[in-house]
């Protein structure tokens, strides 16, 4: 019976993990497309990039960078507000944000070009993770539907 589950759990983790390779970016593209649309993005000149993170696979494509800045989010909002919008972009919707339930005064503002998702994340003023703001680029296949 062990060996019949083992099996069970086997098959269902390799599924899973076809299924996420072989969607609609499995060659790349909507990767490359997340780094072209960051090239006329320009970064908030009183911070500095601390850290940046990247993954494609075939259903998920991300570009984000994490940012110290001593400039109150307002401004950094608003620079990005207008650099977005002067590049296309369509604000969505601005929400609430917190760190696991813990409401530190963190704000998610969404922006979208076409099939891709701008993302700034102010996770508040209490929040220590090394960085105080992250942008990113994502695209999902989940998020068209």
């Amino acid at each position: 019976m062990k060996k019949i589950v083992s099996l069970i759990f086997l098959s269902i983790f390799a599924l899973a993990l076809v299924w996420d390779n072989f969607g609609p970016n499995r060659d790349g593209s909507k990767f490359r497309d997340i780094e072209n649309l960051w090239i006329p993005i320009p970064q908030y000149d009183r911070s500095i990039e601390k850290s940046s993170d990247s993954y494609s696979t075939g259903r998920k494509a991300d570009v984000s960078k994490y940012y110290k800045s001593d400039a109150d989010f307002d401004d950094i909002r608003s620079f990005y507000h207008e650099a977005l919008i002067g590049n296309g972009w369509t604000f969505s919707k601005e929400e609430h944000f917190t760190d696991w339930g813990i409401d530190k005064g963190g704000i998610r503002i969404y922006y979208w070009r076409g099939d891709y998702r701008f993302s700034i994340v102010y996770p508040g003023k209490n929040a220590d993770y090394g960085w105080d703001y992250a942008v990113g680029i994502n695209w999902r296949s989940d998020l068209l539907d």
